[in-house]
């Protein structure tokens, strides 16, 4: 799974854990249990599939990084037997062309390592009878080709491991696919409906469905506030925000950890806070000359938050 699957996933159970815990609040809207219960069987498929693709994914590492040592192994002891020869012979250019040893075999990218061992087989081939008085023996050449033939092929894996890996990735994207979709689709949109007679328990939801991506947020909260007949921005608003759940605080300006906030906007009438804590907020705008009904706005951890005041001349 990428970043996102994984914090979509994070997500999805925290916002199932909720709705069960409070089923009796969301009983009245249609099919949002049976939605729920839906979601929870294909979140559980997911993991599994998930843990198919962990499962094979690391078998498939493991038995990769063996059939690599092995290959390795298996080269060197000839490649000592290649150099012996080349300096005996003063053959420079097969000292060159045999310039390998232990380090470089294992840094070596493993898409070329293969490529690396199999022009070593190519000389013990071709020079056979002149390495055979260094104890290159035609068995040392023909293990040398069969790891060279069992490295590549784990490299690219195995048919059955890339069936595996194909059918558990399918599964989990149409499960994915289905998920959001009733996320976002049926969940989200009968949630909306208690959004008025039941904030909190909406503010509850909507955190629930916060994406935990570290460094996905630069803006908390944007706010714009524009004449209501003209919607022209209107600058130098005094915007006072109070978490509700925290009952009365001291007023604070510029301090996004404190209960209370009082911005003013700027000529292009808005202002944007980069850390606000997750909650229902009560938004309150003032201005000599305009009024303006106070909003309820919804915060999530994780996420921005657009609010656009509307002012009247009054």
């Amino acid at each position: 799974m990428n970043d996102r699957e994984i914090a979509v996933l994070q997500s999805i159970d925290k916002t199932i854990d909720l709705c069960t815990r409070k089923g009796d609040d969301f009983k009245n809207l249609p099919g949002f249990n049976a939605g729920i219960l839906q979601l929870d069987g294909l979140v559980k498929n997911m993991r599994k599939q998930s843990q198919v693709l962990d499962i094979n994914t690391r078998g498939f590492t493991n038995a990769k990084n063996t059939a690599k040592d092995k290959l390795i192994d298996v080269t060197l002891p000839i490649v000592a037997r290649i150099q012996a020869f080349a300096i005996i012979a003063h053959d420079q250019v097969l000292q060159n062309a045999v310039k390998i040893n232990s380090t470089s075999l294992i840094k070596l990218h493993e898409s070329m390592l293969g490529n690396s061992c199999r022009a070593v087989w190519e000389i013990c081939t071709a020079k056979a009878s002149e390495l055979a008085p260094y104890d290159l023996t035609s068995e040392m050449t023909n293990e040398l080709n069969a790891a060279i033939i069992d490295f590549e092929a784990k490299l690219i894996g195995s048919p059955q491991y890339r069936g595996e890996q194909k059918a558990a990735k399918q599964s989990f994207d149409s499960d994915y696919t289905d998920a959001t979709s009733i996320l976002k689709n049926t969940l989200d949109v009968l949630a909306s409906i208690i959004k008025s007679t039941n904030p909190a328990l909406y503010a509850e939801y909507k955190n629930s469905r916060q994406l935990e991506l570290a460094g996905s947020r630069s803006i908390a909260l944007k706010c714009k506030v524009v004449d209501a007949t003209s919607s022209q921005p209107i600058a130098g608003v005094m915007v006072r925000l109070v978490k509700i759940e925290a009952g009365s605080a001291t007023n604070t300006v510029g301090n996004p950890d404190a209960t209370t906030l009082i911005k003013r906007t700027t000529p292009k009438g808005g202002f944007q806070l980069k850390t606000l804590p997750g909650g229902t907020y009560t938004l309150t705008a003032t201005k000599p000359g305009y009024t303006a009904d106070p909003m309820t706005i919804f915060v999530n951890d994780g996420e921005m938050s657009d609010v656009e005041v509307r002012m009247g001349r009054g």
